[in-house]
């Protein structure tokens, strides 16, 4: 059976086909369904999951954990538990998560913040990023001009690149949980095989091959193959492991 809100309306408990929301709906209690797009403004009091797609151009708040096949934000969410795509999260809007996001390929251009892990095989950040745990993925890229904070990170192939605004833009700031945040700060630990990064504020860097580009402040590196330091980097100790 598939529902359509265009107006306002409620998604009782139970399992449904397409769920298209334009206006203004609620999902009361746990909700399957193969399709899920929301247009409009939805909330959910318990878990939802889709076999297939969850699409949001909207705005939503889910209060239980979220889990679909693919998901596409170009609007906002805001999720109280977990959330978890089988295959591809596609992130323009902004997306808030209390718990913990797990996913194949996650490809953010807008503003993510997520207060537990984030585990992917594949990691694209072009945008704003708050990770209060682990980055954890195979393959890592964060090329951005926004500010992204982040507790550790965990990879096989680690690129950080940090676009420096022009002209007043340099004075903008992006502020996660009241900390205002200028390029990429690490709080503990990189670890990864080959590390590439620039602008990166860390207390250890820690690989086989390690390049610490321009503007990176790293108490210490640790490297087991060889190391690369710019001139204008900063780098307190260094060990071979």
């Amino acid at each position: 059976m598939d529902m359509k809100i265009s107006g306002s309306g409620t998604v009782p408990a139970g399992e449904y086909e397409v769920i298209k929301i334009s206006g203004s709906g609620s999902l009361e209690g746990n909700v399957k369904c193969t399709e899920l797009h929301v247009s409009g403004s939805a909330g959910a009091d318990a878990s939802v999951e889709c076999s297939g797609e969850i699409h949001v151009s909207g705005a939503c708040d889910f209060g239980g954990d979220l889990k679909a096949k693919t998901l596409h934000v170009s609007g906002a969410i805001n999720c109280d538990k977990n959330l978890t795509a089988l295959e591809n999260v596609h992130l323009s809007g902004v997306v808030n998560l209390e718990g913990n996001l797990k996913c194949s390929t996650l490809d953010a251009h807008g503003g993510l913040n997520v207060d537990g892990d984030i585990e992917a095989e594949t990691v694209s950040i072009h945008g704003a990023l708050c990770c209060g745990s682990l980055l954890n993925a195979e393959s890592i890229e964060i090329d951005t001009k926004d500010g992204c904070m982040i507790g550790s990170i965990g990879g096989s192939k680690i690129l950080i690149k940090y676009k420096k605004r022009k002209f007043f833009k340099k004075l903008i700031t992006i502020t996660f949980h009241d900390k205002q945040v200028r390029g990429v700060q690490v709080e503990q630990s990189i670890e990864g095989d080959d590390i590439s990064i620039e602008n990166v504020t860390c207390p250890r860097v820690s690989g086989r091959v390690v390049v610490i580009g321009e503007g990176c402040d790293i108490e210490l590196l640790q490297y087991s193959e060889r190391y690369e330091i710019c001139e204008k980097a900063k780098v307190g100790r260094i060990e071979k492991i």
